[in-house]
């Protein structure tokens, strides 16, 4: 994982722009707004929180809930405190690794993007783990990229990295940040599980589990602690 944190200390400044065009991404983000909507969430827990674009669309849409977002990118950490500065009483940040990371309360909603498929995750630990501080009732929203068997078409590659660029974003893309691509192949630091190997991770750490939504690789696995 270290080597993953390097990368994205190096590239936190432009992961935004690295993002811009990958529509499911952007997409997946609506929808969990949607299914927290019709909740009475009030406290979240933003894993791998990034430059903070989840967390920012949860705090516009809901007025009353309060968000921790972690993240064991200090340079992360930074962007999505620029980021969500308007909304300072509302969010805290943690600066770690959640695998090791203490918790110290309860959340009415856990969601996390694309922070469970690295190498060296181990996403039923994770699952457990935070399963244990939900809340009766409470939600875990995985958006995830899931095990494509095949090489990935290159019209995806186009749909989803194409599209002006600055020389700093694409030096990132094609140095360190090829690794952390979906489509960079045997040198991928990816290692994304299938649909249904998270269902049963997510049910064996006692949620009951489903895929609720999926836009061809992004996927929205959910949880809910009962």
């Amino acid at each position: 994982m270290s080597e993953i944190k390097k990368i994205w200390n190096k590239g936190a400044a432009v992961y935004d722009e690295q993002v811009r065009n990958f529509l499911p991404y952007h997409r997946s983000h609506e929808v969990i707004v949607d299914l927290l909507t019709t909740t009475k969430m009030m406290r979240i827990l933003d894993l791998g929180s990034g430059t903070g674009i989840v967390s920012e669309k949860i705090l516009k849409a809901i007025p009353t809930v309060s968000i921790t977002c972690i993240d064991f990118s200090a340079r992360m950490i930074d962007e999505s405190k620029r980021r969500l500065a308007q909304f300072e009483s509302r969010v805290d940040f943690v600066c770690a690794d959640f695998a090791e990371w203490n918790v110290k309360q309860n959340y009415d909603a856990i969601v996390t993007c694309n922070a469970l498929i690295y190498m060296g995750v181990n996403v039923g630990k994770s699952y457990s783990k935070f399963a244990d501080c939900l809340a009766p009732g409470g939600l875990f929203l995985n958006s995830t990229i899931v095990k494509y068997e095949a090489d990935l078409p290159k019209f995806m590659e186009k749909l989803f990295y194409s599209g002006s660029q600055s020389k700093e974003s694409a030096d990132f893309a094609q140095g360190p940040g090829k690794r952390i691509s979906s489509h960079c192949g045997e040198d991928s630091l990816l290692a994304p599980l299938s649909i249904q190997e998270h269902i049963d991770s997510m049910t064996n750490a006692g949620l009951k589990s489903i895929c609720v939504w999926q836009y061809l690789l992004q996927t929205i696995i959910m949880g809910v602690k009962t």
